[in-house]
């Protein structure tokens, strides 16, 4: 036999023998390619060491097992309830591997794919305990071997959850977690996870697939000074921040700390900010502050949400603002004056209100990401204004063009005849929250059914009011919310006004769009019960143009229509008389 393969070639070589060898059932691809698999490596893994042939396939293990049992094995379950509760041999410290049992829920694993059985949990709980009880016992007797230290680092990969795919890639990545101690070294870590931060099994999961090499750090000496600073507590600088920096202080904190949910959060997508430079994350939480305009509150949220953020460079957050800011200036009709009323707005707040509502604008790629979709938006729809297009959608930045895009573009065109760069795709575009995922065709057919409007009509209606379509709700969504939506509204205008629906569409098409209990019921029945004035004459009691009550804002109706007072018309409006005469609409 040749030379012994390393170990990252053995898993990868394990893996291709397995599954051409025709031993990988639908099931156990299925399981590789994305959900939970059994309770050991399910032949993906070749067992063994560095100095010696492979022992033995993983899969033969299972195989044992199943043949034993006389069933193939569920899935992985999920980690919470206490270990010591099954045999009694775990002690309070083997607390940190916990198993959720609900006799009234079903069973599934961690990724929700595979239901589990309670017998199944058992099994695992019990492969679990053992797992440490071995490791102690080969502790005590002295015979601990490379081959079993191996095989508990995998077992222990696979009851967090990760997939044999997954714990294959953490090898091939991190050789080294196969020399860690279970007792000493990773359980400490977990414990401090679940319990001090409280991360979920799926945080878990998470943090081992992506930063295997927490479980080899020290809890005292790294990871709680590291999530202190995190939190807010003021911690020892870096060394080099504490000797050679002289603008830093010897203790920091983040200004603003991680709390709860968001800390979890944070740790669960980059666990490496526990054991990051501090100094470099405090400047660039500096930077991140000063950007959304010195609110905390709002940073919170972007750090938990992107925690890579505090491994960026200042240079390279900065580098990233500015294009930004190219972005909202980008195709935005320049200012022909100061504002006379109200809070001046600059290319800066757009940025932040950019950043709060879409975090990930701060580390997507601009070249590689964003700019092929503002190409497309520029190019194929004819948005102009691509700042407030991204600002009314800024998950477009990180839309598909194949599956998300196109098919827009195509429905708009084609389908409902639009014809290339119609102004009102790039209309809808721009003012339609995530136009790319609502449902077109559903408003269509409604307003073709219920409404009476012809197809010509209906593409007339939706260039003069887009935001129609913000009623569509999300694609896969039920068609109740866009009757409940409709309905009320077609209600008022046939049975209330008397005119027909298509009257809408030459008359007020933004009809469609206004609030109907804020403005259109209020003001019709202020309307009816006071009488209106038509010029400086005496108030009539005919019925109104729908035109000349719904448009214009309150201080213009009052004026131009019900001759009163504002504050006459909002009394009477929150006092809810109106609701009297209409309660059947609602």
């Amino acid at each position: 036999m040749g030379a012994c393969p390393s170990g990252s070639e053995r898993v990868l070589r394990c893996t291709r023998q397995y599954e051409e060898s025709g031993e990988a059932s639908g099931k156990d691809r299925q399981r590789q390619s994305g959900s939970t698999g059994g309770m050991f490596v399910a032949g993906a893994l070749w067992v063994g060491c560095p100095d010696r042939t492979p022992l033995r396939c993983a899969a033969s293990r299972r195989h044992s097992l199943e043949r034993r049992y006389g069933r193939r094995l569920p899935s992985t379950p999920s980690l919470g309830q206490p270990l010591g509760h099954h045999r009694g041999g775990a002690s309070r410290g083997d607390l940190f591997l916990r198993l959720r049992v609900s006799p009234d829920r079903p069973r599934t694993s961690p990724r929700g794919n595979a239901r589990c059985s309670p017998a199944s949990t058992l099994r695992v709980w019990s492969a679990l305990t053992s797992l440490i009880e071995a490791e102690q016992q080969a502790l005590k007797t002295n015979t601990d071997s490379a081959e079993q230290r191996v095989d508990r680092v995998l077992a222990l990969l696979r009851a967090l959850g990760l997939t044999a795919e997954d714990a294959g890639r953490v090898l091939h990545r991190r050789p080294q977690m196969l020399g860690i101690s279970l007792a000493a070294q990773a359980r400490p870590v977990i414990e401090f996870l679940v319990e001090a931060l409280g991360l979920r099994e799926s945080h878990l999961r998470r943090v081992v697939r992506h930063a295997p090499r927490i479980l080899e750090l020290s809890v005292e000496e790294v990871l709680r000074p590291g999530a202190a600073f995190m939190q807010g507590t003021a911690v020892a600088a870096s060394p080099a921040a504490a000797t050679t920096n002289g603008t830093l202080p010897t203790s920091i904190a983040l200004p603003f700390g991680l709390e709860g949910a968001a800390m979890a959060e944070a740790v669960a997508k980059r666990p490496h900010i526990l054991w990051c430079a501090r100094d470099e994350a405090l400047r660039s939480a500096d930077y991140v502050l000063e950007v959304l305009n010195g609110d905390r509150s709002v940073a919170m949220h972007v750090v938990s949400s992107v925690p890579q953020v505090l491994l960026a460079s200042v240079a390279a957050l900065r580098t990233q603002v500015q294009w930004l800011e190219q972005l909202m200036e980008a195709g935005a009709p320049a200012p022909t004056a100061a504002p006379t009323s109200g809070p001046y707005r600059t290319v800066r707040d757009d940025v932040a209100d950019l950043i709060a509502r879409y975090p990930s604008a701060l580390v997507l790629s601009p070249q590689r990401s964003m700019q092929p979709r503002l190409n497309f938006l520029r190019e194929q729809l004819g948005v102009r204004d691509l700042g407030q297009c991204v600002l009314t959608t800024p998950l477009v930045l990180e839309a598909s063009i194949p599956h998300d895009l196109q098919p827009f573009r195509r429905l708009m065109e084609e389908e409902l005849g639009f014809g290339a760069r119609h102004p009102a795709i790039a209309q809808v575009a721009t003012v339609v929250p995530e136009f790319y995922r609502r449902r077109i065709a559903a408003l269509v057919d409604w307003l073709q059914e219920r409404g009476g409007f012809s197809a010509p009509q209906v593409r007339q209606l939706i260039a003069a009011a887009p935001a129609l379509l913000s009623y569509t709700g999300r694609r896969g969504s039920r068609d109740e919310a866009l009757q409940a939506q409709l309905e009320p509204r077609l209600h008022f205008w046939t049975e209330t006004i008397g005119l027909p629906a298509t009257e809408t569409l030459y008359r007020l098409p933004e009809y469609w769009c206004m609030d109907l209990h804020q403005r259109i019921i209020p003001r019709y029945a202020f309307v009816k019960t006071r009488g209106h004035r038509r010029g400086s004459g005496e108030p009539s009691w005919e019925d109104p143009q729908p035109e000349r009550i719904f448009t214009g804002s309150d201080a213009e109706f009052c004026a131009q229509v019900a001759g009163c007072d504002l504050s006459e018309y909002l009394a009477y409006r929150d006092s809810d008389q109106w609701l009297w005469f209409y309660t059947p609409v609602i």
